[in-house]
């Protein structure tokens, strides 16, 4: 092989970076174009998931809200009693309940309460009047001992009693009582229903509240 001249280097040299071209601007322009579409369309998806994880998340909540609430209610409920002197207020179908539970176990003359539960606006309303025992319990008085919001976020219509023989009760109570409520979440509604073992505390019996969603 024959040594490279210093003049044959230079030729290669010219020749080999004479070969060698970059981008036009007009190939960077559509490059970044492409590349800017790329980027928006990725902040788009991104956008969107996480719209998609916050509805998500606003749903578990109202969904664990709304259980809670519900079965509170219920088991409170499991606890009425009522006859002539102790009237409730269970009304298929509507939207408000009322009703008389004991208190002071251990007593001989047991205390008594009344608690209603009530759809005001797009809130539930827990109002309590405790009624100390002498002599015949008499009725609520004035205004309630506690008056609380216990739920919020509630569809129109969104609290329902329905009683178990679809009939109206004041000195008697039904069987069981399901407990509806449709709470709402970005103009959409999630519906929820809670159980409890009924006024004879034992799961399985034909008075059972019945939980499902």
């Amino acid at each position: 092989m024959l040594p490279l001249q210093a003049g044959n280097r230079k030729d290669a040299w010219r020749f080999s970076s004479g070969d060698r071209r970059g981008f036009t601007l007009l190939e960077l322009l559509v490059a970044m174009a492409i590349l800017s579409m790329i980027v928006l369309m990725m902040v788009g998806v991104f956008h969107q998931s996480r719209v998609a994880w916050e509805i998500g998340l606003r749903k578990a909540r109202l969904s664990m809200e709304g259980r809670t609430v519900a079965n509170f209610m219920a088991s409170e409920l499991s606890q009425a009693v009522a006859d002539n002197t102790l009237p409730c207020a269970i009304l298929n179908g509507a939207p408000a309940i009322a009703f008389y539970t004991l208190a002071n176990p251990n007593g001989a003359n047991r205390a008594i309460q009344r608690v209603a539960y009530a759809q005001a606006g797009n809130d539930i309303k827990r109002s309590v009047w405790k009624i100390p025992c002498a002599g015949l319990y008499p009725g609520p008085v004035g205004a309630p001992d506690e008056d609380a919001i216990i739920a919020r976020n509630l569809d129109a219509g969104g609290l329902q009693f329905f009683t178990s023989d679809s009939a109206d009760h004041s000195t008697n109570l039904p069987s069981y009582v399901e407990i509806k409520l449709k709470m709402k979440v970005e103009e959409k509604v999630t519906k929820f229903r809670a159980g409890s073992a009924g006024p004879d505390k034992v799961w399985g019996t034909g008075d059972d509240i019945w939980s499902d969603q």
